[in-house]
Formats: C-alpha cells, structure tokens, sequence
C-alpha cells in the first residue's frame, strides 16, 4: 500500500462558490444548489466521505439563499 505524501503549505481557507471545484463525482449536488429556490422538494440532504466538499457546497448555498447554520443538537424532532 502507497502511503499519500502530504506538505505544509500555506494556505487560507475559503468556503466561496468560485473556490468550489465541480467534477463528475459533486455535479449533480452543485447543479441541486444552483436551482435553488426552485427545488421539487423542499428539503433535500447532501452526502459523501470526509473531505468530499459538503460543508464547502453548503456554505455556499448558504451564501446564495441566506440560510442560517445550526447544529444538529439543537433540532428538537416532533
């Protein structure tokens, strides 16, 4: 087995759209957030591995629909 090799470079963090890098695995997910208000359903989940650009993908619908953040912790089920 091939270990990755990983470096330390600098970087800043950045959650923008235009930061967001779209391939064949995220489209269907970034074309769901760019048709935003005009969904079929109003809720709808967004899934993948660790490290897969969900939270980056969320921010930025986010930042295109004004939706608020909060943990799961506080989300009472009735």
């Amino acid at each position: 087995m091939h270990r990755q090799l990983t470096f330390e470079l600098p970087h800043v963090p950045s959650l923008d759209g235009d930061d967001f890098f779209v391939s064949g695995s995220n489209e269907q997910a970034v074309k769901l957030v760019n048709s935003w208000p005009n969904w079929s359903n109003p809720i709808n989940i967004v899934a993948g591995p660790p490290g897969s650009g969900k939270t980056h993908l969320v921010n930025v619908w986010r930042a295109h629909s004004g939706a608020t953040c909060f943990s799961a912790q506080k989300m009472e089920l009735h």
